[in-house]
């Protein structure tokens, strides 16, 4: 994708706002936001998950969601990123003011880090106390928000490495559905980050009825 500073952005229900900066992983330089300047529907000044992103090009780019989703992400705040040290080399044809780095993980929600490789003694357990590194009820979250609680772990068929988890989503239409690992961007001791929107979540089948997974091993 081609990302142009002052390029239109563009939702579902029109232009949005412009692109300002471009937020990058430091240790991979792969694109894990958007800096989307304030404009004809936006009042603020957002971070806009990359994950978000359907299209960019010399026309400008197109992100999923209407105007309002976009509205409601937190405004931009200087202490949520970085800029880039002197001695930082941008890619090619660019300039390193183009770009932001994420001051933590959570800054952006879109932000990757390495999914850790969980050991767990069965291929499907109900998780209690310290059985691993994520407990039942740890708190999930996808790129826009709450997302519900884990479940359950599921790993490769007659091995003990993670393949999913099992969300409950909770509220009142609560269901159960499977996230596979890749869609997993961090786990940590209070909470699981997701590379899923919550349309995305919802768009998963029931875990209960889902057809079996294909696994890594």
């Amino acid at each position: 994708m081609e990302y142009r500073i002052g390029a239109p952005v563009f939702a579902d229900d029109g232009q949005v706002g412009q692109l300002d900066r471009v937020i990058l992983d430091p240790a991979t330089h792969a694109v894990v936001g958007l800096v989307v300047v304030q404009g004809w529907l936006l009042s603020h000044d957002v971070a806009v998950p990359a994950g978000w992103v359907q299209a960019a090009d010399e026309h400008g780019i197109r992100v999923s969601g209407t105007s309002e989703r976009l509205d409601a992400l937190e405004s931009v705040t200087q202490s949520q990123y970085t800029v880039p040290p002197d001695e930082w080399i941008p890619p090619d044809g660019t300039a390193s003011s183009q770009f932001l780095f994420p001051a933590s993980p959570y800054a952006v929600g879109a932000f990757t880090m390495p999914s850790p490789q969980l050991v767990v003694p069965e291929e499907i357990i109900d998780l209690e106390g310290d059985d691993v590194s994520v407990n039942d009820g740890t708190p999930v979250f996808c790129t826009d928000g709450a997302a519900g609680t884990v479940s359950r772990v599921i790993t490769v068929s007659e091995t003990s490495v993670m393949d999913s988890l099992v969300v409950d989503t909770g509220g009142m239409n609560a269901r159960l559905v499977a996230v596979p690992l890749d869609r997993v961007t961090a786990i940590g001791d209070d909470r699981v980050n997701l590379a899923l929107a919550q349309r995305e979540l919802d768009a998963l089948p029931e875990w209960e009825t889902a057809e079996p997974m294909s696994t890594t091993g």
